[in-house]
């Protein structure tokens, strides 16, 4: 309880300007700004000091004025999770598959994701770090090594530490001078030791092979489809012009479509639209026109990007009177 009025007043003033968009922080000035105003007698005491009318009065003011304030910029709590950040439903399909007892602990994944995947796997999934424990120098200074360094990952930590199951941040693809593809999972996982298993909006899911899963691999392994690469390269491998499986991927994206995950949505609109014109390039177009500015937020910058191309590729197409 600060006791001159010329120093309170004033702070609280920049307090409540810089805390005034920020509802969560707001809600906490309005409740104690009248105790920041409480007369100290002999020590520091927090809402029982007595006060004078003078310090009333400025307590009330200081506080019907945030009170104002908060009321101003009061917006309804919304609860809808920003999934743009977080593998929601590649953590919901681990927590599911341990249950059946496929995917085992312990669990590695990128540092983007040690907070959400702590929270919400079950208890027995130990995990490799959250986030926030970066303020320990020898966890920044290994996964720093990790980013940069196959080894150091699949030795010092992988190995290591008895890693049976790796979620990681989707990566970019890179394509190599030899026209080619390569993304960080291929260069950084042995496709002998790790199996691509689920994958969501912006994460996925490998484990580790071992005689014990063999079975359940042959059912949930995704050989093929990749959702690292975009979408037309998995177009031109469907027509025969890209090298690859196409009797495979095309039953890989059949299953990714029944969850109709936007990726593979995205790479089935694209293929059936290489050759349509007028009409008949409508239903594609009005699926990518229809979508929801909220959802398509969610997905990586890869996929909105080809999301409107895609849209305004079809829209061309479209008869000019009715586009």
């Amino acid at each position: 309880g600060m006791q001159s009025e010329i120093l309170s007043l004033p702070a609280l003033a920049v307090y409540l300007t810089l805390t005034a968009d920020r509802c969560r922080n707001l809600l906490w000035t309005v409740c104690f700004v009248a105790a920041m105003l409480g007369k100290s007698h002999g020590e520091v005491e927090f809402v029982r000091a007595k006060r004078s009318l003078r310090h009333r009065t400025y307590a009330s003011l200081a506080f019907g004025v945030a009170l104002a304030i908060f009321a101003y910029q009061w917006k309804s709590p919304n609860l809808t999770m920003a999934l743009h950040n977080w593998p929601d439903r590649t953590a919901a399909w681990v927590t599911k598959m341990s249950a059946e007892g496929h995917v085992l602990p312990n669990v590695y994944h990128t540092s983007t994701h040690g907070g959400y995947l702590l929270y919400h796997l079950p208890h027995k999934f130990k995990l490799f770090s959250d986030p926030r424990e970066y303020c320990f120098s020898h966890l920044d200074e290994l996964y720093g090594a990790a980013y940069m360094n196959p080894l150091v990952l699949n030795k010092e930590i992988l190995d290591k530490y008895g890693v049976q199951t790796f979620v990681a941040k989707i990566g970019e693809a890179m394509k190599l001078p030899d026209g080619s593809w390569m993304d960080s999972a291929t260069r950084f996982l042995d496709k002998k030791v790790w199996a691509r298993v689920f994958f969501d909006h912006v994460s996925e899911v490998q484990v580790r092979r071992t005689p014990l899963n063999a079975k359940w691999l042959k059912k949930h392994e995704i050989h093929e489809l990749n959702p690292a690469y975009p979408p037309d390269y998995w177009v031109r491998v469907l027509l025969l012009v890209q090298e690859g499986e196409p009797k495979q991927l095309a039953k890989e994206l059949k299953k990714c479509l029944k969850r109709e995950e936007h990726y593979c949505k995205l790479i089935d609109v694209l293929h059936r639209s290489v050759d349509l014109q007028g009409e008949a390039a409508r239903p594609g177009f009005q699926m990518l026109d229809d979508l929801d500015p909220k959802q398509l937020k969610d997905q990586r910058l890869m996929v909105r990007q080809y999301t409107e191309s895609t849209r305004r590729l079809l829209k061309e197409r479209l008869p000019r009177k009715q586009a």
